[in-house]
Parts: structure tokens; sequence; C-alpha cells
């Protein structure tokens, strides 16, 4: 139950951040905390769910005002003043446009890189043979960031393991990947695909990847379609897929 995930982590990280983080309402958290299911018509369902797509495609950007519009264009009669209620409901506020973005790929390295395995191969056939990792990050509150390590498995786009910290040092990746190597073995010569950063060369890291038969595939230099399978925007809701 992604409910119970939610109060294990509550005691190191605000509710708040591990609603958003892994796409749940904060009023069915609430809900199921009192001990009561959370229902909400089909039609109020959809609405909300358009809601929070919008807001996430427009980096929670958009408050009431702009988001009003945008939701009343998609077909649905909403007033500003509902809009509002429920981004309070679901615990979505707006940040404001900050002129620092944190970099979350450092290629600007002596390497050494691996090069890129995946180009040309057929996509896998069974799960554990291709882990794509990415990072992305959080704003908090106070103004700081955390950020989000995952790895997901290429077949069945299930986050295989994540870490969440205030930092992006090497032990945030490999923590990530010692994890998903915790919940599933990796086939022999499996590919572990990620960008240029260099959290990705370290010497715990890649000597993680020799102990286990792990072979390391690398984006090309500039071309962030390489690693278009993991988009860090969504690893944070995906990380509500983590079972199977």
């Amino acid at each position: 139950m992604v409910y119970k995930l939610v109060t294990e982590l509550s005691t190191q990280h605000p509710i708040q951040l591990i609603c958003n983080t892994l796409d749940i309402s904060r009023s069915a958290y609430y809900a199921y905390r009192q001990g009561r299911s959370y229902q909400v018509s089909e039609e109020k369902r959809m609405l909300i769910t358009a809601m929070q797509d919008s807001f996430a495609d427009h980096r929670r950007r958009y408050g009431s005002r702009r988001l009003t519009p945008e939701l009343q264009e998609q077909g649905y009669s909403v007033g500003r003043h509902q809009v509002r209620r429920l981004m309070y409901q679901e615990g979505l506020v707006a940040i404001q446009p900050r002129s620092f973005v944190p970099p979350t790929t450092d290629s600007c390295h002596n390497g050494p890189f691996s090069p890129n395995l995946l180009l040309g191969m057929p996509l896998p056939t069974a799960p554990a043979q291709v882990l794509v990792g990415d990072i992305t990050y959080l704003p908090l509150a106070n103004g700081g960031w955390a950020y989000l390590a995952a790895w997901m498995d290429l077949y069945s786009r299930l986050i295989a393991g994540w870490q969440l910290e205030l930092h992006m040092e090497e032990s945030l990746v490999h923590d990530a990947l010692k994890k998903a190597l915790m919940r599933r073995k990796l086939t022999k010569n499996a590919i572990v695909h990620s960008d240029r950063g260099g959290q990705y060369i370290g010497k715990s890291f890649r000597m993680t990847l020799f102990d286990n038969a792990i072979q390391q595939s690398m984006s090309r230099p500039d071309d962030p379609y390489d690693n278009a399978f993991m988009p860090g925007r969504r690893c944070g809701i995906l990380l509500v897929e983590t079972k199977g």
C-alpha cells in the first residue's frame, strides 16, 4: 500500500513532498490515516486528474488564475474559486519563477566515459536486462532543493530502486542502484544506462557494477535524447510503481 510508504518516509521528509513525489492526493492520504475511505465522483476525479496534469506540465508554475482557463478550454465547467479550493485540497502550491535551476548533470569531468550500448540494440525481452537511471530535483518549501535518483527497468517500466537526498553526490545514485540490486538480481551482462553525470563514474559505483557483472552504458555527449527512456520530470511520478 503506497500510503504505508508515505507514513514510513514522513519521519524523514515532509508529507507534502512525499505525496507530490508519489503523485498521490494529500487528502486521500489523510483520509487513510483517519481510517476512512476517500471517495469522489468520477467527474470530479477526472477534473482533479486534469488539474494535476496541467499543474505538472507547467512545472508547478501555474496557480488557480492560469489553471482555470486552461481547464475550461479542456471542457470542464469550473471557476477559479473551485480550482483554488481543489488545489489546496490536493496540496498543489504554485512556486514563483526562479532564476536558478539546479543542474542534475555535470559532465565537465575527465571521465572515463562508457559507450552507449543501447544504440541500435533492440528493446529488452524480459525484466532485469536493462536499467536506465536519472536524477531530478524537487523544490522545497524553504527554498532549497531535494534530489531524487531512480533506476527504471526498461522492460517493465517500473522503478527498481530510488533514493531521495539533499545532495547529488555519488552515493545518491549508488544507493539507488544498490536498492535495485537488492530487490532483483540482474541477468548476466545486464546493462545500466545513464547520462554522463559525474555521479556515475565514481569508484564505488563502478566497483558495484564490476562485482555484479553489469555493463555500463552512457549517453553520447550533448544528446539528451539518448537518455529519453528515463525523463527526469517523470521519475518522481513513476515511484508509485514500486512493486513488480
